[in-house]
């Protein structure tokens, strides 16, 4: 792009140089051309800029896939056995990674307590979320459409307390059992709001989920 610069600059001040000597072109004609000429160059070197932003993007957009993949790659393996009972899946989405776990392997029904099986789940994974420092880690509580039940609605009245404090209860462990920047995490609870199925009464329980989402932390610089 630079060699283009300088050869069409070249080119076009030597034509009006040899029309300014021969007396071809008068001062207003050469000097409509000398701004025609420096509009030009302007446009160039913004297309320049705009060329050079799109391509660190792009490597940028480039690395971060690659590094969400080195994770899914780890993570398939720490939770190889859950995957293979179905009881886990990964996703790898446009801009994030998604690990969704049934809710029996970490709650019981009506409690956000978490279970020795849930808390073996996240011995599994932690090391893996802890080096992924560029990354934030968003848990999602899910309910199904069913209230909670008399005995737990004392507790969490709605799916809303259950479902927050279920995805809350996940990031104290992370935190303070394997000292993950708590700067890094969200809880989030949707109750039943966000169904990650058309729920029926058959696959009710698809939708009693803890979603981990590993998303790429925004460049501040």
């Amino acid at each position: 792009m630079n060699i283009l610069f300088r050869k069409t600059g070249f080119f076009f001040f030597s034509i009006l140089f040899i029309l300014s000597i021969s007396g071809c072109v008068s001062s207003e004609k050469y000097e409509t051309l000398e701004s025609q000429y420096n509009l030009c160059q302007k446009d160039l070197r913004e297309t320049q800029q705009t060329t050079n932003t799109l391509l660190r993007e792009k490597e940028n957009l480039v690395q971060e896939k690659d590094e969400l993949e080195q994770v899914k790659k780890q993570m398939v393996k720490d939770l190889k056995s859950e995957i293979s009972e179905k009881s886990v899946r990964i996703q790898m989405l446009e801009e994030n990674l998604r690990v969704t776990a049934v809710e029996k392997l970490f709650f019981e029904s009506g409690s956000a307590d978490v279970k020795k099986q849930g808390k073996a789940i996240l011995d599994k994974i932690a090391q893996t979320l802890k080096n992924a420092q560029n990354m934030e880690i968003h848990i999602v509580g899910h309910a199904d459409q069913l209230p909670p039940g008399k005995d737990v609605s004392k507790k969490y009245p709605s799916n809303w307390e259950l479902s927050v404090n279920r995805a809350t209860a996940i990031i104290q462990i992370l935190q303070w059992g394997y000292g993950i920047d708590p700067e890094r995490m969200v809880a989030q609870g949707v109750a039943h709001y966000r169904p990650l199925v058309m729920e029926t009464q058959k696959n009710r329980a698809m939708n009693r989920a803890v979603e981990i989402t590993l998303t790429m932390m925004p460049d501040m610089n």
